[in-house]
């Protein structure tokens, strides 16, 4: 369930994102766009940017899954990052 919650919150966050700046994005509008009360997204993250966080490092775990990484360095490392 937890899971499947948070993802719905990064859902709602991403298609808010497609109407308004996330600065403009409360934590009311996320939570009424996925038909949750306030309290559940604070029960998953502590605000906005700790759900940014959570759904940058999820996309990039995506993206990486199934792929080998010898990171070299952190010039590799971003190097690598732009192919995406």
């Amino acid at each position: 369930m937890s899971q499947t919650t948070k993802r719905a919150l990064e859902a709602s966050l991403k298609n808010l994102l497609l109407k308004k700046p996330l600065t403009k994005i409360t934590i009311n509008d996320i939570a009424e766009d996925c038909e949750i009360n306030r309290m559940t997204f604070y029960y998953h993250f502590k605000d906005i940017y700790d759900l940014v966080e959570w759904s940058c490092i999820e996309d990039a775990r995506k993206a990486l899954e199934g792929k080998k990484l010898t990171i070299l360095g952190n010039k590799d490392f971003c190097k690598f990052l732009r192919q995406f």
